[in-house]
């Protein structure tokens, strides 16, 4: 899962189930968290569609 979460621009892998987020903000970085989170699993949850 970290290898796909890891395909989003500003998160790197940081072992097999760890990444990190690197952004300038606190905001900035959740959100690529959270993209990374939806790749990983393929899909964004139903509840925000």
């Amino acid at each position: 899962m970290a290898a796909k979460a890891a395909e989003v621009q500003g998160i790197e892998r940081v072992d097999e189930r760890t990444i990190e987020a690197k952004a300038d903000t606190t905001i900035a970085a959740a959100e690529r968290a959270w993209k990374a989170v939806c790749r990983a699993q393929e899909e964004e949850p139903g509840w925000l569609k």
